[in-house]
């Protein structure tokens, strides 16, 4: 789907995002009928993460790159998404401030900015952020992924944009629990932000793949944040089905 928020500056829409064009005039000349004025209406709450929908058939695949950290990795290893088409990279230990310099383990050749940024593809989607989590002050992190995403924007501004929150790991090394879970909530925080003021899309896997103690479920994962074969096929298959259709959500309006 095209980027909305860039090309749809001018709409209004029902949740609040966007303007609506000054209507034109509906007067006609003499013996002419009336002129109707046509207003394209954005109606998709950009404050919200991205609903479910009718699975991606693999075409959508072939126009996506899924990028990121580790994480990423068991899509890579793990998943059909290669086999669909997609293109999946990933940096062991990338951080936000390392995305400029650190290259893909696997499938490029360049920092994964630059592959990012140079990509052929429609659909955009990165999942970065946990190897900062030991931090306990997200202003500048947010700040900075805000500039991560205006450079996208800028270069693909008819693309869509999916960030992925970061899910709730059931712990890592270095950081206690209550830190790291308060920690990924300040971070999704941002990232909310982000989406809803740049118009672009957010997924969050918490609605299908968390347990009831509100972390990624056990089941899912090897060593408490990767994927395991089965994490990894559950997040390919919610990935297909969390999509941003076009025509769901934009429509004209004559008057």
């Amino acid at each position: 789907m095209k980027k909305l928020g860039c090309l749809l500056l001018s709409l209004m829409v029902l949740c609040g995002c966007g303007k609506t064009e000054e209507p034109q005039s509906t007067a006609g000349t003499e013996g002419e009928g009336p002129v109707y004025a046509c207003r394209t209406f954005d109606y998709y709450d950009y404050k919200k993460p991205v609903p479910e929908s009718e699975p991606a058939d693999d075409s959508y695949f072939e126009d996506a790159l899924i990028s990121g950290d580790s994480r990423v990795g068991s899509l890579y290893l793990y998943s059909d998404l290669r086999d669909k088409g997609a293109e999946v990279l990933y940096t062991t230990s990338l951080s936000l401030w390392r995305i400029y310099d650190l290259e893909p383990d696997e499938g490029g050749d360049k920092p994964m900015f630059d592959m990012i940024m140079d990509t052929d593809r429609h659909n955009i989607y990165i999942l970065i952020g946990i190897n900062e989590i030991r931090n306990d002050n997200f202003d500048a992190w947010g700040e900075e992924y805000g500039a991560v995403i205006d450079e996208l924007i800028e270069k693909h501004s008819d693309d869509s944009i999916y960030m992925i929150l970061n899910y709730q790991p059931r712990g890592l090394s270095e950081i206690d629990d209550a830190s790291l879970y308060q920690h990924v909530e300040e971070q999704n925080a941002r990232m909310k932000a982000i989406a809803e003021s740049r118009h672009i899309y957010f997924i969050d896997i918490s609605d299908e793949m968390y347990g009831e103690d509100g972390l990624v479920s056990e089941s899912l994962v090897w060593d408490g944040l990767h994927f395991n074969t089965e994490g990894a096929a559950m997040f390919a298959d919610y990935l297909a089905r969390h999509i941003v259709k076009e025509e769901n959500y934009v429509k004209e309006i004559c008057e």
